[in-house]
């Protein structure tokens, strides 16, 4: 589907953003696993979007509903090192390329609600440890963000 202009109830993360300077906190819940989400799915079906950014996350309210848009520098995953660069991208390398955008969207988002849980945070800025000490090999699955405490406990 090519999306040429955006209906009434939607804005980009980064307008939502703007709109929302302060964010509820389940709010922020409910769009950073959304995301996460999104990133996940792509990985799923052997895509790595390669461009997640504020600007490519559709905020549909007001349900907070999120859709992942602009695949233009997507690429498809395939196994093994080295591929063909500008179409294909190793799965390891791929997951760390979507592990890493989600992690500054998350912080991107964290910057807009004080009410994130400290071990959240400190979750997401171990992640930045990680990824200066590792070369090779997948960093952190998405599954592992999924399965952070705060982001499955439900709504209250």
């Amino acid at each position: 589907m090519l999306v040429m202009e955006y209906f009434d109830s939607c804005q980009t993360l980064e307008e939502f953003l703007k709109r929302n300077e302060d964010l509820d906190v389940w709010d922020a819940r409910t769009v950073i696993r959304q995301i996460v989400k999104a990133g996940q799915e792509c990985l799923q079906r052997n895509i790595c979007h390669y461009d997640m950014h504020d600007c490519n996350i559709l905020v549909v309210e007001p349900f907070l509903s999120i859709r992942l848009v602009d695949f233009g520098r997507g690429k498809l995953m395939i196994p093994g090192k080295h591929p063909r660069t500008d179409t294909k991208i190793s799965s390891s390398e791929a997951v760390n390329v979507t592990v890493s955008q989600l992690f500054i969207l998350i912080k991107e988002i964290a910057g807009h609600c004080s009410s994130i849980p400290a071990e959240f945070l400190a979750f997401v800025d171990n992640f930045y440890t990680l990824e200066e000490e590792e070369e090779d090999g997948i960093l952190l699955p998405v599954e592992e963000i999924l399965n952070h405490p705060w982001l499955k406990i439900k709504y209250q």
